[in-house]
């Protein structure tokens, strides 16, 4: 897997952002072996990404789509622009706890601790036994005291 990510291909349907997240991982355990790959995919994934240029109205409905396209900006450490991403996916599909854990991440990284903290308690609700949700919902807490 040597070189760049074509972007120019890369339209953000579900299957493609799904292969953009390929490449990243690909890119990154070249990267980890010494081959100096990963920058070179980070800049081609956020031009990827900014190829999806349509008015809400005209954006898919697939929550599949907007999981992986806000977890591949969460990854980039853009979580302004992942934030949208994940509440779109949670009110396309309002029992996604993992999509929940997602808005609480973001919204925690943005300095919005109260909707953090809602969305952390909502993903840990919908499913009791999700660990990462009651572990975020309590360092949150902790860092809050």
């Amino acid at each position: 897997m040597k070189g760049k990510v074509k972007t120019t291909q890369c339209n953000l349907t579900s299957l493609n952002v799904r292969i953009c997240v390929f490449c990243m991982y690909g890119y990154k355990v070249q990267a980890a072996r010494g081959d100096a790959y990963l920058e070179a995919a980070l800049a081609d994934l956020k031009q990827a990404l900014a190829l999806d240029d349509r008015k809400p109205a005209d954006q898919p409905r697939d929550d599949d789509l907007w999981h992986q396209k806000g977890a591949v900006l969460h990854r980039l450490k853009d979580f302004r622009a992942a934030l949208p991403c994940f509440e779109t996916l949670v009110r396309l599909d309002p029992s996604h706890a993992i999509g929940w854990n997602y808005v609480g991440l973001c919204r925690a990284q943005l300095g919005d601790v109260g909707l953090a903290l809602g969305a952390y308690e909502r993903a840990a609700s919908l499913d009791p036994t999700f660990k990462e949700a009651w572990v975020n919902l309590a360092q949150l807490h902790k860092e809050v005291e």
